[in-house]
């Protein structure tokens, strides 16, 4: 027979497994994809989406059986020298030997997955793709909204024809993006889930970061529903209006990709939309780059 204690832990362990089964349920949706989507990584859809991934469960895994393992040996050893009578506590200044173990373990396994991910951030973060397949284009942040700017048909900066979107991000599949990003404001942080891309927008400095899109939206809905899209998020903290500041990620086929950039290429040399004004405090030239206002300042001569 149980005593009560045992049966206390016995209760409290089948009401977890029962919560566990639950919320395993609930993430099995009727399309396969969005409820397992909800608690785990969305599905990977860019060309280093699996090394990303692949470092990020290596990770979990590891520190998973080292919780496992860890909490195993506290229970363990809270069972084995609980209270009883007759028993006497036994003092210990500790062990030199254990503490260099479990101090320089942690330390070997730190170094090898920084020297294992190193090749992954070289390709991701260390190096941009660059030539005339690559599509450039600027994002400006800023609070609640995101910024796209394209150059147009013409393929030169600050000309008529260059094309400004807000919170709408459109791209080729199976093309080299690169968006160079800066804010306005506050510091925001532009998210791709499926891309396994984020990088924060800090103000006063122009960073770029780049993806390759290997599925389109088109085949991510055939899988959904129709009104599925690729999400652009916030994943910092920028204010009241934090959790609106989202968006759309389009990526078509290049065929329609080269028939949308036409139509709002041609839309913005007609002067259909309006500009936001947010651009006037990022001027570029025709090759891209940031034109820098220099402030002249007049100086005082004193006459004595």
């Amino acid at each position: 027979m149980m005593s009560g204690r045992w049966r206390g832990v016995a209760t409290l362990a089948l009401g977890l497994a029962v919560c566990s089964l639950g919320v395993a349920g609930e993430a099995t949706p009727a399309n396969g994809y969005g409820g397992v989507e909800k608690y785990w990584l969305p599905e990977g859809a860019s060309t280093y989406a699996d090394r990303i991934d692949g470092l990020f469960n290596a990770i979990l895994y590891l520190t998973g059986f080292t919780f496992i393992a860890t909490e195993g040996c506290l229970l363990f050893f809270l069972v084995k020298y609980r209270k009883q009578e007759g028993r006497k506590s036994i003092y210990s200044h500790g062990s030199h030997r254990l503490e260099m173990i479990w101090t320089l373990i942690p330390a070997l396994i730190l170094a090898t997955i920084a020297i294992v991910q190193k090749g992954a951030w070289d390709e991701i973060k260390g190096t941009v793709p660059s030539g005339p397949d690559t599509v450039q284009l600027k994002l400006y942040g800023e609070q609640f909204q995101w910024n796209f700017r394209y150059a147009g048909t013409d393929g030169k900066w600050g000309t008529k024809d260059d094309i400004f979107e807000k919170s709408m991000l459109v791209v080729p599949v199976h093309k080299n993006i690169v968006i160079e990003q800066t804010s306005k404001d506050v510091i925001h942080s532009f998210f791709l889930p499926y891309m396994r891309l984020k990088q924060d927008l800090v103000p006063g400095m122009q960073i770029k970061v780049w993806f390759n899109a290997t599925k389109s939206t088109a085949e991510m809905q055939s899988k959904r529903s129709k009104d599925w899209n690729y999400e652009i998020v916030c994943a910092e903290l920028c204010g009241n209006g934090h959790s609106e500041m989202r968006g759309v990620m389009r990526v078509l086929e290049q065929k329609e990709y080269d028939e949308w950039l036409a139509k709002r290429s041609a839309d913005f040399a007609d002067e259909k939309f309006e500009i936001s004004p947010i651009w006037e405090h990022w001027k570029v030239n025709e090759n891209g780059d940031r034109i820098v206002e220099e402030k002249k300042t007049e100086e005082k001569k004193e006459h004595h």
